[in-house]
């Protein structure tokens, strides 16, 4: 049975991909999010946790650093079966 949990990247635990659903938020933050790869349907991966509440995530395997306040529109499903 598949379980799907949505929230937001902030609450991703690492290690465990997750998928984009969409992101809120100005335009162009939305933008520049896509163009990192951080749109909808992406699998993305937390790494790590920085000492300002942001995460190292892995993006389509390339590695981006995005801050907390940034995490926080991004909303994800947690897809584990």
């Amino acid at each position: 049975m598949l379980h799907v949990v949505a929230m937001t990247l902030d609450r991703a635990a690492l290690a465990v991909p997750v998928v984009v659903r969409t992101a809120t938020g100005a335009p162009d933050v939305r933008r520049r999010l896509g163009e990192l790869g951080l749109r909808r349907g992406a699998t993305v991966t937390c790494l790590r946790r920085t000492s300002g509440g942001g995460r190292l995530l892995d993006v389509a395997g390339t590695r981006v650093a995005v801050g907390a306040d940034v995490l926080s529109a991004i909303e994800i499903e947690d897809v584990r079966g």
